[in-house]
Order: C-alpha cells, then structure tokens, then sequence
C-alpha cells in the first residue's frame, strides 16, 4: 500500500512532467528513478493497483475513441 510519502512523491513527479514536455524515453527513466516501474517497464509492488487503473483508464478511452 502506499504511504503519504509516495502518494506526495507521485503528485511532485507528475507535476514536473506536466511542466516540462518529456519525452517517452524521459518519462520512462523518471517511472524507473522513481521506483514507480522496474527495469522492464512494469510497475513495481507498491504501484500494481497503479499500474491496473492506468490499463482500465487506456482500455475506457480506446472504447471511446472508437
């Protein structure tokens, strides 16, 4: 589960990649750097829940884009 720290951790990541375009590559070594995703690009034990809302966020939105 995560703690307050994480959750502040994740506000202050996403606030500095809505500031400053990123590129997929940037985007994916903060996630690493963060120890929001591992190595292969998945995501770590305390972000799975995180990492299953983003897929129901994406399979939501493809069902609207179509």
């Amino acid at each position: 589960m995560m703690t307050e720290k994480d959750i502040k951790a994740i506000h202050a990541l996403f606030d500095e990649c809505a500031r400053t375009p990123k590129t997929k590559e940037e985007a994916l070594f903060l996630l690493r750097n963060a120890g929001i995703l591992d190595e292969n690009g998945e995501h770590t034990e305390p972000y799975k829940h995180l990492g299953m809302a983003v897929k129901r966020f994406n399979e939501q939105k493809a069902k609207c884009t179509k």
